[in-house]
């Protein structure tokens, strides 16, 4: 999805958050529930991933490391 493509999702996701629980809403609490409907699925599959390795004896990184290298990827347009 591209950049622009994800302001207008965010926007229209804060339109509808905002009309239905009013406008005291923050704009973190809006992000952060956008960020979670979009995104939530793919740090839900890494951590599968990590465990399943885990499990096989792949003592690897960190989750939080793991977790910040799948999310800087993403974030520079790379797929996982």
């Amino acid at each position: 999805m591209s950049t622009i493509d994800q302001i207008n999702d965010f926007a229209a996701f804060a339109l509808t958050i905002t009309k239905r629980e009013g406008d005291d809403i923050s704009l973190d609490v809006i992000y952060d529930r956008w960020w979670q409907e979009r995104h939530g699925g793919e740090d839900l599959l890494a951590i599968q991933e990590a465990h399943a390795e885990y499990e096989s004896g792949h003592r690897g990184e960190l989750a939080r490391t793991e977790l910040a290298n799948f999310r800087a990827e993403r974030s520079a347009g790379k797929k996982a």
